[in-house]
């Protein structure tokens, strides 16, 4: 549920377009509809994402909360 927001979070914070994020893992416009909560995603999407973020998802999602 959180995951998108993470995401936009840590892409802005590191200067990256969506295009830059998605690249050889998802298309821009998934990686737009991930970010609104627009769309159901992959957890390797995700995985990809969070390994090119330099995150961990658990992690990430535990301290949202908090």
């Amino acid at each position: 549920m959180y995951e998108g927001k993470i995401i936009k979070f840590y892409r802005e914070k590191y200067k990256l377009t969506q295009e830059q994020l998605g690249k050889d893992i998802c298309s821009i416009t998934h990686i737009s509809k991930i970010e609104c909560n627009q769309t159901t995603f992959a957890t390797e999407i995700i995985a990809l994402l969070c390994k090119r973020l330099g995150i961990n998802m658990e992690i990430e999602k535990k301290n949202f909360y908090v």
